[in-house]
């Protein structure tokens, strides 16, 4: 993997191959950065019984870097290739095939955007073409990419899995740490500050509940950063919202604080299956989010307050009732976290992982 600052991609693939060492597989992390990136919070995060092995080349020195994969690969003797992310499945799957090595990719969503960034998603599905398999990690995504020219039978659906944090910190050690007035609403926006994730439409949402007084003791926190950040915080400022906003820009494990929000809202346009989600779901906090990607699968209409995407008057409503209802509101996430246990435990998905590589020709019955 490339891995970008830590976003949910990254604790994925963190957690997945924490779990499979869990499991007893011999698990290797090949991680593709730059010069200069030793100190990446990526590898301060790999699991007990993971090998690690950073490769650092300089920007866009491609070549060099395929090379250095493939031969990371044919030193391990490795039985089977897991990418994650465009630039490891095009270079790494690359130098998988060179090797004559089964390989493997997750996808986890394809977020549009500029026209360097499509091009980027469209090598990536044709890299695709050649992998042995292809997991999404939601229907909607595994139906996306069999509308393409993908082979079907080569796409396999496994959602996301999260551990509840050992470290969670009680709801008000969590609010003080987040500067949360003790006697606020609090709402808790985490993500990648970018057109896919709205954080625009989240804003809009606030305004609406501030203006309209729907929710006198509003406070919002927004965690992350991101190209939008500081034209939303300008905005912050022009809509009245500013002491009713903390942005403190991206927080090393955010999801030990989950449980100082009253709430935690989704408003992204697009998402596979949000680790976000998960987290909030894992910790028993109320989830608001939009009804896209793998969101509806994983928390049901049951476990969570469920909106259309871009709609602020929707999502508010959707605030506020969490707000006004907040027994209502505990129930849902009761639910949410009984469910959470029985579909996304990591040792299950770790064998969901390892069940699949064992069944690729050539592997079959291999560890």
């Amino acid at each position: 993997m490339a891995p970008s600052p830590m976003g949910g991609a990254e604790q994925v693939v963190l957690d997945l191959t924490r779990a499979q060492a869990a499991a007893g597989a011999e698990v290797h992390l090949v991680a593709i950065l730059g010069e200069g990136e030793e100190d990446h919070a990526f590898l301060a995060g790999v699991g007990p019984g993971v090998g690690v092995h950073p490769v650092h080349v300089p920007h866009r020195a491609y070549l060099a870097e395929r090379r250095a994969i493939r031969e990371r690969i044919r030193a391990l003797g490795a039985s089977v290739v897991h990418t994650h992310g465009y630039r490891a499945d095009v270079l790494g799957g690359s130098a998988a095939r060179s090797e004559g090595v089964p390989l493997v990719g997750t996808v986890h969503g394809f977020t549009g955007g500029d026209a360097r960034n499509r091009f980027y998603e469209w090598l990536q599905r044709r890299a695709y073409r050649k992998f042995d398999r292809v997991v999404a990690v939601s229907e909607v995504l595994a139906s996306e990419l069999g509308a393409g020219a993908l082979d079907r039978s080569r796409i396999v659906t496994i959602g996301n899995a999260r551990s509840r944090p050992a470290d969670l910190a009680d709801p008000a050690a969590a609010r003080h740490t987040l500067g949360a007035p003790a006697d606020a609403f609090h709402v808790g926006w985490i993500g990648r500050m970018s057109h896919e994730k709205a954080p625009d439409l989240m804003l809009e949402a606030l305004r609406i509940l501030s203006e309209g007084g729907r929710v006198p003791t509003l406070h919002a926190t927004m965690i992350g950063d991101g190209r939008e950040r500081a034209a939303l915080q300008a905005r912050t400022g022009e809509l009245g919202l500013g002491d009713r906003i903390r942005w403190p820009g991206g927080i090393a494990g955010a999801a030990s604080l989950l449980r100082g929000f009253d709430v935690v809202a989704m408003s992204s346009r697009t998402e596979g299956t949000p680790i976000v989600a998960l987290e909030a779901m894992i910790t028993g906090v109320p989830l608001v989010a939009t009804r896209v990607g793998g969101i509806p699968a994983l928390a049901g209409e049951e476990a969570a307050l469920l909106v259309p995407p871009e709609d602020p008057e929707a999502l508010a409503a959707a605030i506020e009732s969490v707000h006004a209802g907040p027994a209502a509101a505990g129930e849902r996430a009761d639910l949410a976290r009984r469910r959470m246990d029985e579909i996304a435990a990591p040792a299950r998905w770790a064998e969901q992982y390892l069940d699949l590589y064992r069944g690729i020709p050539g592997l079959e019955g291999g560890g």
